[in-house]
Protein backbone atom coordinates (compact mmCIF):
# COMPACT_ATOMS: atom_id res chain seq x y z
CA UNK A 1 0.00 0.00 0.00
CA UNK A 2 1.30 3.18 -0.81
CA UNK A 3 -0.35 6.52 0.55
CA UNK A 4 0.43 10.35 -0.16
CA UNK A 5 0.53 12.78 2.16
CA UNK A 6 -1.39 16.54 1.99
CA UNK A 7 -1.23 19.58 4.40
CA UNK A 8 -3.43 22.32 3.71
CA UNK A 9 -2.58 25.93 5.63
CA UNK A 10 -0.95 23.62 8.43
CA UNK A 11 0.59 26.12 11.18
CA UNK A 12 1.53 25.30 14.72
CA UNK A 13 2.19 27.42 18.01
CA UNK A 14 3.88 26.43 20.97
CA UNK A 15 3.89 28.14 24.23
CA UNK A 16 2.46 31.47 22.05
CA UNK A 17 4.94 31.42 19.56
CA UNK A 18 4.03 30.53 15.51
CA UNK A 19 6.29 27.79 14.45
CA UNK A 20 5.56 27.08 11.10
CA UNK A 21 2.60 29.32 9.40
CA UNK A 22 0.40 28.26 6.15
CA UNK A 23 2.47 25.27 5.09
CA UNK A 24 0.99 23.74 2.18
CA UNK A 25 1.91 20.80 0.16
CA UNK A 26 1.52 17.57 -1.79
CA UNK A 27 3.36 14.78 -1.63
CA UNK A 28 2.06 12.04 -3.88
CA UNK A 29 2.34 8.29 -3.13
CA UNK A 30 6.26 6.51 -3.62
CA UNK A 31 7.77 9.91 -3.91
CA UNK A 32 10.63 11.13 -1.55
CA UNK A 33 10.07 14.50 -0.80
CA UNK A 34 13.64 16.54 1.36
CA UNK A 35 12.40 19.27 3.50
CA UNK A 36 15.71 21.69 3.68
CA UNK A 37 16.39 24.92 5.12
CA UNK A 38 18.84 26.78 8.04
CA UNK A 39 18.52 25.93 11.92
CA UNK A 40 15.05 26.71 13.05
CA UNK A 41 13.37 26.98 10.14
CA UNK A 42 10.70 24.64 11.24
CA UNK A 43 11.22 21.11 9.41
CA UNK A 44 11.54 19.11 12.61
CA UNK A 45 8.11 20.76 13.53
CA UNK A 46 6.68 20.02 10.87
CA UNK A 47 7.65 16.10 10.57
CA UNK A 48 6.11 15.79 14.70
CA UNK A 49 2.84 17.67 13.54
CA UNK A 50 2.58 14.91 10.42
CA UNK A 51 3.65 12.36 13.25
CA UNK A 52 1.09 13.25 15.50
CA UNK A 53 3.51 14.72 18.66
CA UNK A 54 2.72 18.40 17.79
CA UNK A 55 -0.68 20.09 18.05
CA UNK A 56 -1.52 22.18 14.33
CA UNK A 57 -4.14 23.95 12.68
CA UNK A 58 -4.94 23.69 9.22
CA UNK A 59 -5.25 20.21 7.55
CA UNK A 60 -3.21 16.66 7.15
CA UNK A 61 -4.27 13.80 5.31
CA UNK A 62 -2.49 10.42 4.44
CA UNK A 63 -4.26 9.07 1.29
CA UNK A 64 -7.71 9.98 1.55
CA UNK A 65 -7.41 10.08 5.52
CA UNK A 66 -7.75 13.04 7.52
CA UNK A 67 -5.06 12.64 10.30
CA UNK A 68 -7.03 14.25 12.89
CA UNK A 69 -9.51 11.54 13.23
CA UNK A 70 -6.80 8.66 12.91
CA UNK A 71 -6.36 7.33 16.74
CA UNK A 72 -2.36 6.51 17.65
CA UNK A 73 -2.53 2.80 17.77
CA UNK A 74 -3.84 3.64 13.48
CA UNK A 75 -0.89 6.28 13.03
CA UNK A 76 1.65 3.93 13.83
CA UNK A 77 0.45 1.19 11.24
CA UNK A 78 0.77 4.84 9.02
CA UNK A 79 3.46 6.61 9.55
CA UNK A 80 7.11 5.81 11.29
CA UNK A 81 9.20 8.46 12.48
CA UNK A 82 12.73 8.52 13.31
CA UNK A 83 13.41 12.03 15.25
CA UNK A 84 16.89 13.88 15.14
CA UNK A 85 17.49 12.78 19.39
CA UNK A 86 15.37 9.65 19.81
CA UNK A 87 15.02 8.38 23.38
CA UNK A 88 16.49 5.06 24.31
CA UNK A 89 14.81 3.09 27.23
CA UNK A 90 17.75 2.00 29.88
CA UNK A 91 18.57 -1.99 30.46
CA UNK A 92 17.23 -3.24 26.52
CA UNK A 93 19.58 -4.87 24.37
CA UNK A 94 19.15 -3.49 20.56
CA UNK A 95 17.13 -6.54 19.09
CA UNK A 96 14.51 -5.90 22.39
CA UNK A 97 14.23 -2.37 21.37
CA UNK A 98 13.51 -2.44 17.19
CA UNK A 99 11.40 -5.40 18.20
CA UNK A 100 9.15 -2.77 19.61
CA UNK A 101 8.72 -1.07 16.44
CA UNK A 102 6.50 -4.64 15.78
CA UNK A 103 3.88 -3.48 18.73
CA UNK A 104 1.46 -1.86 16.49
CA UNK A 105 1.08 -5.25 14.24
CA UNK A 106 0.70 -7.37 17.42
CA UNK A 107 -2.37 -8.44 19.21
CA UNK A 108 -3.51 -5.90 22.70
CA UNK A 109 -1.89 -8.13 24.65
CA UNK A 110 1.22 -7.32 22.64
CA UNK A 111 1.91 -11.33 22.14
CA UNK A 112 4.44 -11.91 19.70
CA UNK A 113 4.21 -12.75 15.85
CA UNK A 114 5.84 -15.18 15.20
CA UNK A 115 7.49 -13.90 12.11
CA UNK A 116 8.42 -10.67 14.10
CA UNK A 117 12.12 -12.17 15.25
CA UNK A 118 12.85 -12.57 11.58
CA UNK A 119 12.27 -9.53 10.72
CA UNK A 120 13.96 -7.51 13.12
CA UNK A 121 17.08 -9.52 11.92
CA UNK A 122 16.60 -8.49 8.81
CA UNK A 123 16.73 -5.35 9.31
CA UNK A 124 19.22 -4.99 11.50
CA UNK A 125 21.48 -7.10 9.22
CA UNK A 126 20.41 -4.76 6.69
CA UNK A 127 21.22 -1.51 7.79
CA UNK A 128 25.03 -3.72 9.18
CA UNK A 129 23.75 -3.87 12.61
CA UNK A 130 23.39 -7.68 12.71
CA UNK A 131 26.10 -8.28 14.73
CA UNK A 132 25.06 -5.73 17.30
CA UNK A 133 21.42 -7.44 18.12
CA UNK A 134 22.80 -8.87 21.93
CA UNK A 135 24.48 -5.56 22.61
CA UNK A 136 23.09 -2.80 25.18
CA UNK A 137 21.88 0.39 23.71
CA UNK A 138 24.11 1.94 26.59
CA UNK A 139 27.13 0.98 24.70
CA UNK A 140 26.53 1.93 21.26
CA UNK A 141 28.02 4.98 19.46
CA UNK A 142 26.11 7.69 18.57
CA UNK A 143 26.04 6.41 14.63
CA UNK A 144 24.95 3.38 15.88
CA UNK A 145 22.09 4.52 17.82
CA UNK A 146 20.54 6.14 14.94
CA UNK A 147 21.15 3.65 12.67
CA UNK A 148 18.99 1.59 16.01
CA UNK A 149 16.84 4.42 15.78
CA UNK A 150 15.96 3.73 11.82
CA UNK A 151 15.81 -0.17 12.48
CA UNK A 152 13.14 0.33 14.44
CA UNK A 153 10.78 2.14 12.35
CA UNK A 154 11.91 0.27 9.57
CA UNK A 155 10.17 -2.46 11.47
CA UNK A 156 7.06 -0.81 12.23
CA UNK A 157 6.19 -1.38 7.98
CA UNK A 158 4.26 1.94 7.20
CA UNK A 159 3.65 3.27 4.00
CA UNK A 160 5.00 6.57 5.40
CA UNK A 161 8.10 7.09 6.71
CA UNK A 162 9.39 10.82 8.39
CA UNK A 163 12.95 10.92 9.26
CA UNK A 164 14.84 13.91 10.63
CA UNK A 165 18.49 14.10 9.97
CA UNK A 166 18.67 10.77 9.62
CA UNK A 167 22.69 10.51 8.41
CA UNK A 168 23.63 13.36 11.04
CA UNK A 169 25.69 10.91 13.59
CA UNK A 170 26.63 9.06 10.29
CA UNK A 171 30.10 8.31 8.46
CA UNK A 172 29.57 9.33 4.41
CA UNK A 173 29.77 5.28 4.10
CA UNK A 174 27.11 4.66 6.07
CA UNK A 175 25.61 8.11 5.05
CA UNK A 176 25.06 6.51 1.61
CA UNK A 177 24.29 2.89 2.41
CA UNK A 178 21.35 4.20 4.50
CA UNK A 179 20.33 6.71 1.77
CA UNK A 180 20.21 3.71 -0.98
CA UNK A 181 18.52 1.69 1.43
CA UNK A 182 15.37 4.18 1.81
CA UNK A 183 15.66 4.47 -2.21
CA UNK A 184 14.94 0.72 -2.22
CA UNK A 185 12.12 1.06 0.12
CA UNK A 186 10.61 4.34 -1.88
CA UNK A 187 11.10 1.69 -5.35
CA UNK A 188 8.74 -0.73 -3.10
CA UNK A 189 6.16 1.99 -2.78
CA UNK A 190 6.79 3.94 0.51
CA UNK A 191 6.43 7.39 0.62
CA UNK A 192 9.52 9.44 2.25
CA UNK A 193 9.85 12.38 4.32
CA UNK A 194 13.38 13.32 5.24
CA UNK A 195 15.19 16.45 6.49
CA UNK A 196 18.30 16.80 5.51
CA UNK A 197 21.61 19.16 5.56
CA UNK A 198 23.87 18.41 2.81
CA UNK A 199 22.50 19.46 0.16
CA UNK A 200 23.87 17.35 -2.58
CA UNK A 201 22.43 14.28 -0.64
CA UNK A 202 19.26 16.00 -1.07
CA UNK A 203 19.36 16.48 -4.92
CA UNK A 204 20.55 13.34 -5.51
CA UNK A 205 18.43 11.34 -3.84
CA UNK A 206 14.70 13.20 -3.51
CA UNK A 207 12.39 13.51 -6.18
CA UNK A 208 11.23 17.17 -4.17
CA UNK A 209 12.80 19.32 -2.53
CA UNK A 210 11.15 22.26 -0.29
CA UNK A 211 13.13 24.58 1.28
CA UNK A 212 11.76 26.25 4.59
CA UNK A 213 12.74 29.49 6.29
CA UNK A 214 11.10 31.68 9.41
CA UNK A 215 8.23 28.26 9.48
CA UNK A 216 7.43 29.10 5.97
CA UNK A 217 7.50 26.58 3.43
CA UNK A 218 9.27 29.58 0.89
CA UNK A 219 10.48 27.11 -2.06
CA UNK A 220 8.70 23.62 -3.54
CA UNK A 221 9.84 21.66 -6.88
CA UNK A 222 12.17 19.60 -8.38
CA UNK A 223 15.76 19.68 -7.18
CA UNK A 224 16.69 21.02 -10.60
CA UNK A 225 14.11 23.48 -9.75
CA UNK A 226 15.12 24.79 -6.25
CA UNK A 227 18.97 23.81 -5.92
CA UNK A 228 20.78 27.38 -7.46
CA UNK A 229 23.08 29.19 -6.03
CA UNK A 230 21.13 31.97 -6.38
CA UNK A 231 18.09 30.47 -3.69
CA UNK A 232 20.63 29.11 -1.49
CA UNK A 233 22.76 32.27 -1.03
CA UNK A 234 19.25 33.85 -0.32
CA UNK A 235 18.36 31.32 2.37
CA UNK A 236 21.89 30.04 4.04
CA UNK A 237 23.53 33.33 3.41
CA UNK A 238 26.55 31.57 1.95
CA UNK A 239 28.00 31.70 -1.54
CA UNK A 240 27.85 28.10 -3.46
CA UNK A 241 28.34 26.86 -7.15
CA UNK A 242 25.70 24.31 -8.20
CA UNK A 243 26.42 21.64 -10.72
CA UNK A 244 24.32 19.85 -12.54
CA UNK A 245 25.66 16.43 -13.94
CA UNK A 246 22.94 14.96 -15.30
CA UNK A 247 19.58 13.60 -13.66
CA UNK A 248 19.73 12.66 -10.48
CA UNK A 249 23.81 14.03 -10.04
CA UNK A 250 23.71 17.46 -8.03
CA UNK A 251 26.63 18.41 -6.28
CA UNK A 252 26.92 21.88 -4.10
CA UNK A 253 30.46 23.28 -3.02
CA UNK A 254 30.81 26.17 -0.72
CA UNK A 255 33.20 28.60 -1.08
CA UNK A 256 34.19 30.47 1.71
CA UNK A 257 34.85 34.05 0.76
CA UNK A 258 38.22 36.18 0.82
CA UNK A 259 38.07 38.57 3.21
CA UNK A 260 40.33 41.09 1.23
CA UNK A 261 37.37 40.52 -1.89
CA UNK A 262 35.39 43.41 -2.78
CA UNK A 263 32.28 43.13 -0.87
CA UNK A 264 33.29 40.89 1.59
CA UNK A 265 31.20 41.20 4.57
CA UNK A 266 34.57 41.46 6.91
CA UNK A 267 38.00 42.78 6.65
CA UNK A 268 41.11 40.83 7.95
CA UNK A 269 42.12 40.62 11.03
CA UNK A 270 44.96 43.29 11.56
CA UNK A 271 48.06 41.33 13.60
CA UNK A 272 47.15 41.40 17.39
CA UNK A 273 43.45 40.61 16.55
CA UNK A 274 44.68 37.02 14.72
CA UNK A 275 47.51 36.45 17.47
CA UNK A 276 44.35 36.50 19.88
CA UNK A 277 42.38 34.48 17.70
CA UNK A 278 45.19 31.51 18.16
CA UNK A 279 45.29 31.71 21.42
Amino acid sequence: MSLGVRCRDVSVTIDGQSLIEAVTFDVAPAQWLCLLGPNGAGKSTLLRALAGLNRYRGQITFGELDAAAVGMRQRAKLIALVPQDPTFPPGLSVFAYVLLGRSAHQGWLLSREDDDPRIVQSTLTSLDLGHLAGRSLTTLSGGERQRVALARALVQDTPILLLDEPTSALDIGHQLGLLELLAQLQAAGKTIITTLHDLSLAGQFADVLGVMANGRLREFGTPSEVLDSDTIERYWGVPVEVRHHGPGRISTTVHRPRLDEPGSSGEALPAQGAQAATQ
